[in-house]
């Protein structure tokens, strides 16, 4: 992953908890930019000046199908096995599941899919390769919330880890314990997950907290639909949410131009095929649309276990 982002360092993160706590750990410890955002479903905003570089952007929490752009992400993306060592093969495609080979086509594969959020890998990657996240801090004596509430809010890790997936869960944190190499945030989260706190209680304050002002989040997760005022500038409640989680965290602020264009694209859900997947094999497509992103969001033989965004032009 390190190498792979040394080469791409503009980063397109996505909105909600997950997307800003991993854009603000790679840009404090990886030197990494911010050159724009996503909503996971149909928007990328995007600095106006670094649209000829999209060869050169790592999306953080998001699969993009081109081979040529970097992606980290935790979804399930691949449809096989053979089609998991394909995505791992370009070196490119940054992903828990393809590490571990879970894919969608066998359904005992696709339930032990990794259930956290990306920033919990990339800590887990950054640890692996020697970096120090002490920085980072995890506890707050002046708050009822812990900045670690947050960390486990991104994509339900600490729900997830407590209630039905909870076999599943404790086997992906053991792996991330092990391929983190001991690290210390890591065993943080693990231990802090595992203590006398009441998980559901912790959800619903860090949901409270960010749905209400200053902040409106349009998420209980931190994800917002809408993130530029009329003049195509960040809206002052997105900065303020931006700037809050940077200082819960103690790492600096997210460092960014604001000329902005907006790319909104199509979403679409559908039972996913074997006639689907040659398709999106051999041309990039899926139903004739250009894909330009996707995850297998259920497991096989459930409605609408496919997701994609196409753009018209």
């Amino acid at each position: 992953m390190i190498e792979a982002l040394k080469l791409n360092k503009k980063l397109i993160i996505n909105t909600d908890l997950d997307g800003v706590l991993s854009g603000l750990i790679l840009q404090e410890f990886l030197g990494c930019e911010i050159v724009g955002f996503c909503n996971s479903d149909n928007k990328l905003w995007l600095i106006e000046e670094e649209k000829s570089h999209y060869k050169q952007f790592t999306f953080i929490d998001m699969f993009v199908v081109n081979k040529d752009i970097t992606c980290i992400d935790q979804h399930i993306i691949s449809y096989d096995e053979q089609h998991s060592f394909l995505l791992k093969s370009h070196g490119n495609k940054i992903n828990p599941n393809l590490i571990r080979g879970r894919f969608f086509s066998s359904t005992s594969s696709y339930i032990k899919k990794y259930p956290f959020g990306t920033v919990h890998f990339i800590i887990a990657e950054l640890e692996k390769n020697g970096l120090d996240l002490e920085k980072i801090k995890l506890f707050s004596a002046e708050n009822t919330l812990n900045p670690i509430d947050f960390f486990l809010r991104a994509d339900d890790a600490l729900i997830t880890s407590v209630e039905k997936y909870k076999e599943n869960a404790k086997d992906w944190w053991e792996w991330l314990k092990n391929y983190s190499c001991e690290g210390k945030i890591t065993n943080k989260f693990i231990d802090y997950v595992y203590s006398d706190i009441n998980a559901f209680e912790l959800k619903k304050e860090v949901e409270t907290l960010l749905l209400a002002k200053p902040f409106y989040c349009k998420k209980p997760d931190g994800g917002f639909f809408e993130i530029l005022d009329s003049e195509n500038r960040l809206l002052p409640n997105f900065k303020l949410y931006l700037d809050f989680i940077a200082r819960e965290i103690n790492l600096s602020p997210l460092m960014m131009k604001e000329n902005f264009m907006v790319l909104e694209g199509i979403p679409k859900r559908i039972n996913f095929k074997i006639a689907d997947f040659s398709e999106l094999m051999a041309h990039s497509t899926v139903s004739g649309k250009k894909v330009f992103s996707y995850a297998f969001v259920k497991s096989q033989g459930k409605e609408n276990s496919f997701s994609f965004t196409y753009f018209e032009k």
